[in-house]
Formats: structure tokens, C-alpha cells, sequence
């Protein structure tokens, strides 16, 4: 997309314009059905700034092209999991991948029922991911580490594997960690 195209979709009115007088720097781009809705502050010339609206587009576009958003799939795969192992009709408010996470593998806030998994387990199997996911949905019903809670845990089939698995993912970060 280049600033001529941009033009050409502003003259044919395949890009709505809201303009907003409480605006004052920002735009934004939204896509709707078919068309693009375009929001600014109310002095912004949406020709005279053709090209920075064709860049947002193509972001726009790029980013539709890769599917849905990384944190998407996992929060799909925690409900999956959340039915599967609990099916209690309690779910998380939402699971996201964290960069923050350096040292746990995951956190759950159960005033705010949020998760949060750790952005390293990225490429770990599955299972692993999976076991991660159910011990943090866990936490949901029971806040500590109690017998209640680890047999809540205990009811992914994987969880010992899994344990094992991360210990060793824990002591290779260490290992590299010692090497810097």
C-alpha cells in the first residue's frame, strides 16, 4: 500500500473519517466489513498524510495475514484444557504470554483471575505448556500449594513428566546463565 492508493480509497470512500474535537495527536485504524475507518483529531488532512495512513494499513494488513495473536491461541487452549481437566464453569478473565516471566513459568492473580505464562516456554512441547496452563488454571480454585490444590493438578495425566521436563529447562537457563 502506498500513499496514491491511499488517496484513491479516500476518493472513492472506501475510508470513513471520524473526526474528534477531544483528539489531539493520535489516529487510529480500524477495519469494518469491507472498509477502513479512519479516526483523527479534527484539523488532520488525511491526504496531506497519505503515506503515514498507507504504512498503518500495511501493519494492519501484515499483522491480519499472520492469523491470531499468539496470546489468542494460548487463552484458546486454556479454556480447552479448563473444560477438559475441570469443567467447573470457572475460567480465567485471561491468559497471556508474558515477557516479564524470567523466573517463574507462570503466575496467576486470582482476585483478577489473569494468567500469565512465561514467553521462554514459547517452543516447549505442548504437553509441557499444557501441564503450565493446568497447574496455573488450579490456582484458580485452590490459591496455595495445598494437597486440595496438587490434586487438583495431579488431574493432567502429564504433570510428573512435566516437572521433570522444567527442572531440567531450569537448571540449562542457570547453566547458561552462569556462562555469561
Amino acid at each position: 500500500m502506498d500513499a496514491q492508493e491511499v488517496r484513491a480509497l479516500l476518493a472513492a470512500d472506501e475510508i470513513s473519517i471520524s473526526r474528534s474535537a477531544r483528539r489531539r495527536k493520535t489516529i487510529s485504524l480500524t477495519r469494518r466489513g469491507e472498509r477502513w475507518h479512519l479516526a483523527v483529531p479534527q484539523s488532520y488532512d488525511p491526504r496531506r498524510h497519505s503515506a503515514q495512513i498507507a504504512q498503518l494499513i500495511t501493519r494492519m494488513e501484515r499483522r491480519a495475514a499472520r492469523g491470531p495473536a499468539p496470546d489468542a491461541a494460548l487463552a484458546e487452549r486454556a479454556a480447552l484444557l479448563n473444560a477438559r481437566v475441570f469443567d467447573d464453569g470457572l475460567a480465567p478473565a485471561s491468559v497471556v504470554w508474558s515477557q516479564q516471566q524470567l523466573e517463574r513459568f507462570g503466575s496467576t492473580t486470582t482476585a483478577t483471575g489473569a494468567i500469565r505464562i512465561s514467553a521462554q516456554l514459547r517452543e516447549a512441547p505442548q504437553w509441557v505448556i499444557d501441564a503450565v496452563l493446568v497447574h496455573e488454571l488450579a490456582h484458580l480454585r485452590e490459591p496455595n500449594h495445598s494437597p486440595a490444590f496438587k490434586a487438583l493438578v495431579a488431574r493432567y495425566k502429564r504433570t510428573a513428566e512435566a516437572d521433570i521436563y522444567l527442572a531440567g529447562f531450569s537448571h540449562g537457563r542457570a547453566v547458561e546463565r552462569a556462562r555469561r
